[in-house]
């Protein structure tokens, strides 16, 4: 019956590599409609979506930080409005159609990275680094004249318009990120089996460690070390963001003594622009694990005694003796990624 009246999916989406595998739910209000998309693979995907929607501009909002972007790029077509979405592993986002289309807005961002890419690591987990879809720039506001975007790489590339024009952009100078190798200094909680201290020549998981106490350890630890940021580094078109790597579970970042934030889900990325100061800043990252791998090793013996109650005797069917130990702590590499903020501006440039 849909088909016969040429109503098209509420939902849908296109993946150039084929191997997005998307959920949804949809939601009608008076004012709005709202879709709630996530990403039921663990690898990153970059996709196309499709929403049966008309006469309304998408917003993004992201629920993990409370963030919402009120100018994304989108195109109009004869099934409802396409927006591009990019979602990490096991990833999702909310995508809000409350407000008329603009008069004029920015349909597509198209870049080709010529520089500094993302440093690849073979210890960065499927979940980071594998699957990554590359830096694209990322509009960040657009006023219906000009635009900002953020730009991750050196590279060329145009802003396509909703009337059909098109604007060149082009960022050079931008640094490759900074890999903050060891030592990191690292602080666990006394009397949880793990020395209250200890020196990471490079960043391994804990369950890597040779140190027992720390392979079972529970609870939280925090990392600290010092680095540099160039002068060249910060300015007014300039960002500075810190990628933590790879990380489980949930980690906190300070900067300077100035909180920045907490991340628990890829990218484990967060803008420290506001904290950094050219030269030598002070970084801490504190991080927690589950009971798991504690409980695992009551079951086993490890330390001599017991550190932790519980009435649940098994995990996944298993005795926790038998239980795999989950892979915890900061894993890296950490990186300092340099960016840039770009202008395009309709009014004083040439169509491309």
């Amino acid at each position: 019956l849909f088909l016969e009246k040429e109503i098209g999916p509420v939902f849908q989406y296109e993946s150039r590599k084929g191997q997005a595998e998307l959920d949804f739910i949809h939601r009608r209000t008076a004012n709005a409609e709202i879709y709630f998309v996530c990403n039921k693979t663990m690898r990153w995907v970059d996709v196309q979506g499709v929403f049966r929607v008309r006469d309304r501009a998408p917003e993004i909002w992201r629920p993990e930080t409370g963030e919402i972007r009120t100018q994304v790029p989108y195109r109009v077509r004869a099934d409802g409005i396409e927006v591009p979405l990019r979602l990490g592993p096991a990833g999702s986002v909310f995508v809000v159609f409350r407000r008329p289309l603009d008069r004029l807005w920015v349909s597509a961002v198209r870049w080709e990275d010529v520089g500094n890419p993302a440093i690849p690591s073979s210890r960065r987990s499927l979940a980071t680094a594998e699957n990554e879809p590359a830096s694209q720039p990322e509009l960040l506001g657009w006023n219906g004249c000009a635009g900002r975007l953020l730009c991750f790489t050196n590279g060329t590339g145009s802003v396509e318009f909703s009337d059909g024009s098109a604007r060149r952009v082009s960022v050079k100078g931008l640094a490759a990120p900074k890999v903050l190798d060891g030592p990191w200094h690292v602080r666990f909680t006394k009397g949880w089996g793990a020395p209250e201290s200890a020196t990471f020549p490079r960043l391994v998981w804990w369950t890597e460690h040779a140190d027992e106490g720390i392979r079972y350890y529970s609870g939280v630890a925090s990392y600290q070390r010092s680095f540099e940021v160039p002068a060249d580094w910060l300015g007014e078109d300039r960002r500075v963001f810190l990628d933590l790597g790879d990380l489980w579970a949930v980690g906190e970042v300070t900067v300077n003594g100035r909180k920045m934030g907490v991340v628990w889900n890829p990218p484990f990325r967060l803008d420290v622009t506001d904290a950094v100061r050219p030269g030598r800043n002070h970084l801490l990252v504190k991080v927690a694990n589950t009971w798991s791998n504690r409980l695992v090793g009551d079951a086993r013996g490890i330390g001599g005694r017991r550190y932790c109650r519980t009435n649940i005797r098994r995990s996944g069917g298993k005795p926790w003796a038998e239980v795999a130990l989950r892979s915890s702590g900061l894993s890296g590499p950490v990186r300092l990624v340099s960016a840039r903020v770009v202008t395009v501006d309709r009014r004083d440039r040439p169509d491309w």
